[in-house]
């Protein structure tokens, strides 16, 4: 995404050392997290307290690099082209990670926060008419995405310990029509 958002706004000809680095960070992560991927359940045998601030870290840090490019494109006119659908990623990015992942009580709370955060910060200290507009529209925007993830976690867990439930009832009538009590 950050290479289409660079190439479209112009700031890969405008910034290409600056796209460059934000491109070979991106880079990294998704390396760092293909590895995990591939020896996470190792990891987890090991150290499964490791495991998850690992795998946390290198989901968030993603979601803080979101946030601060777009606040940065706030702040600074050579980035201005870039402001736009750098701010619409934040959101969507925000919002789809709050929601999709919204199993982890943690992850349902500080992905969003790691995303928009910087982005609120950045609209408060640079106030212009439209930053101030959409600060507002983030202090609606946030509440709800907290809130909505909590429905879809409840109603995530709801479904899980009702399916253990159905499986555990399930084998007990089995059970009793092997043994016909």
């Amino acid at each position: 995404m950050w290479i289409v958002i660079a190439v479209g706004s112009e700031l890969l000809a405008q910034q290409p050392l600056f796209c460059a680095l934000n491109a070979l960070i991106f880079l990294v992560n998704a390396m760092l997290r293909l590895v995990l991927g591939r020896h996470f359940e190792s990891l987890v045998d090991h150290d499964i307290h490791l495991a998850r601030r690992t795998y946390m870290a290198l989901l968030l840090a993603n979601c803080v690099h979101w946030g601060v490019l777009t606040g940065a494109a706030m702040h600074f006119p050579a980035l201005q082209s870039a402001e736009t659908p750098l701010l619409f990623t934040a959101v969507g990015v925000g919002c789809a990670g709050a929601l999709g992942l919204a199993i982890s009580p943690f992850v349902r709370f500080w992905y969003p926060t790691c995303v928009l955060g910087p982005v609120a910060v950045a609209m408060l200290t640079e106030p212009t008419p439209l930053h101030t507009l959409l600060a507002l529209m983030s202090a609606v925007l946030v509440p709800y995405l907290y809130k909505s993830s909590q429905v879809v976690h409840d109603d995530y867990w709801e479904a899980t310990d009702a399916r253990f439930e159905l499986e555990e009832r399930a084998r007990q009538l089995e059970l009793l029509s092997v043994t016909g009590a």
